[in-house]
């Protein structure tokens, strides 16, 4: 079919000038030149086989009309189709199945041709019926089948050949993929968001698959979530788009801190004039202190400062920071222990005025002692923490003008002080 004929002649002899011929093939024609007949062209029907039988009865002479028969076979030309088998493909998995539906209207046999149309690939051919091809690219490409029948021809050639080309234009590109912290790293039982940053490329990203490090997956976006340890976690992520990519599979570490263990030590005594260092007890990685308020203090900045010669009763509040920014406090009272004030006289009347032997700030000593004795050594008064003045009695009944003898012990290093009071009425 579409193939010139090997040229077919007769001789016609007998008185013939011409000759009658039916049954040629479209596109076939016939000449006489003497007496040589000349049968030459290309056929150009569409049917194909069988063979055209034509027939010739010559023309001119009146006494014997000479016939001849013959065929002249026109190989059909193969229909070439395909398809893919998918709607669409995904770097960098973009294999395409192609689906062979090629015919052959007579039938018989076929071999095949295909040409996948990236000219780079070492594998950019083949012959087999329903191939596949790995796609590098995103193309388009033009995918060749070249379709050809077994049909020996003029000469010797075989096949009858048609080709079609199909272009692949569905293979998408593969999203690339990253995500964000809303903060670096947190402190234990402190939350962190994770949010998708994929670059989904020609496609929406629409969904999302993450390994937290701790066996926890989650397919939100973004994702908040608690640890519950102190480690350094690997996180991976890898996204979807609309066009069912698959992202490339990205890890972050990501880190939770400890707080820091502080105990800014037990509540403290401090004389007047004196000093006392705090006792300050903290576990941390790479520990910053800060002492507030920063009054009295040999080093805010420091672990165990010491308070020196305070004006007033104190808290201070201890921060120490560890890694990550994680943070702790604790408080601390400073009591500040004033010298007493001991009057040497009152005056026990009734009046309300003066009624008592006041001691200005030996009650701050929680364990003060006071001891009164008369001139002769008897003990007349004892007291442990002076919570209730001596109003100058013994056993209730009033105790006479004089002078008596004094020993306070206030305790917390202070030395005991000895005097006189005197009584008078």
């Amino acid at each position: 079919m579409n193939t010139a004929i090997n040229n077919i002649t007769y001789n016609i002899g007998g008185g013939a000038s011409g000759v009658t011929i039916t049954g040629l093939p479209p596109g076939v024609i016939y000449t006489v030149t003497g007496n040589t007949l000349t049968i030459s062209g290309t056929p150009n029907s569409t049917a194909g086989g069988p063979a055209f039988a034509y027939s010739i009865i010559t023309t001119g002479n009146s006494c014997i009309t000479a016939a001849a028969a013959g065929t002249i076979d026109v190989n059909p030309y193969p229909v070439p189709n395909f398809a893919v088998d998918k709607p669409s493909y995904c770097i960098p998995n973009a294999i395409v199945s192609f689906i062979n539906g090629s015919t052959m209207p007579d039938g018989s046999g076929m071999t095949y041709l295909w040409n996948f149309g990236e000219t780079l690939s070492p594998n950019n051919t083949s012959t087999s019926v329903n191939p596949s091809h790995w796609y590098s690219g995103t193309g388009p490409f033009d995918v060749t089948l070249t379709v050809s029948s077994l049909a020996i021809l003029n000469g010797g050639a075989v096949g009858c050949t048609h080709d079609t080309i199909i272009q692949v234009n569905t293979i998408h590109p593969q999203p690339k993929a990253d995500f964000t912290y809303n903060k670096p790293s947190v402190c234990i039982g402190d939350n962190v968001t994770i949010t998708d940053n994929t670059d989904g490329k020609d496609g929406i990203v629409n969904q999302w698959h993450w390994d937290m490090g701790d066996g926890a997956i989650r397919t939100t976006n973004p994702v908040t979530y608690t640890y519950f340890d102190t480690i350094t976690y690997n996180i991976t992520m890898y996204s979807i788009n609309s066009h069912g990519c698959n992202s490339d599979t990205i890890t972050k570490t990501f880190t939770v801190y400890p707080y820091p263990h502080v105990n800014a030590g037990p509540d403290r005594f401090v004389l007047e004039g004196g000093s006392i260092q705090l006792e300050t007890i903290t576990f941390a990685n790479d520990a910053q202190y800060n002492w507030t308020p920063n009054l009295y203090l040999s080093d805010n900045h420091v672990a165990r400062p010491r308070v020196i010669d305070p004006k007033t009763d104190m808290t201070y509040r201890l921060t120490v920071t560890g890694r990550g920014g994680c943070t702790t406090s604790d408080d601390v009272f400073v009591k500040l222990l004033k010298f007493p004030v001991i009057p040497n006289t009152f005056t026990p009347n009734g009046d309300a005025i003066n009624d008592t032997w006041r001691i200005d700030f030996l009650n701050t000593y929680p364990n003060n002692r006071v001891q009164v004795f008369t001139r002769t050594g008897k003990l007349v008064f004892e007291s442990r923490g002076y919570n209730t003045p001596w109003d100058g009695t013994i056993k209730g009944k009033p105790l006479p003008f004089d002078t008596y003898y004094y020993i306070i012990e206030p305790g917390n290093g202070r030395d005991p002080i000895t005097g006189y009071v005197t009584i008078i009425k």
